[in-house]
């Protein structure tokens, strides 16, 4: 399933869809990634913005109803983003 979905995908996941929380010896706490903005440096100023937003493909899925979903699940995500740039340009203006 992996290699699968890594030809059909023909990029890498980054963060998104990851596996992140604490370990220690004596017990873990773990969490799947399944909603995230991932930020990456292309040189100062200039900076990319992965989104990653999903679900769980069944038997019973409607494609379009998992695309809607997934579409609902990243609007908080692209209006974190819109904000943060908006403050940004907020501050560079005001320099």
């Amino acid at each position: 399933a992996v290699q699968l979905l890594a030809h059909l995908e023909g990029a890498p996941r980054g963060l998104y869809s990851g596996c992140f929380g604490i370990i220690d010896p004596d017990q873990a706490e773990l969490a799947m990634s399944i909603r995230g903005i991932e930020l990456r440096s292309l040189g100062r100023p200039e900076q990319l913005a992965l989104i990653g937003a999903g679900g769980g493909i069944t038997a019973d899925s409607v494609a379009e109803a998992e695309l809607a979903e997934k579409d609902l699940k990243a609007r908080p995500l692209l209006a974190a983003l819109q904000a943060a740039l908006r403050a940004a340009q907020g501050t560079m203006q005001s320099e």
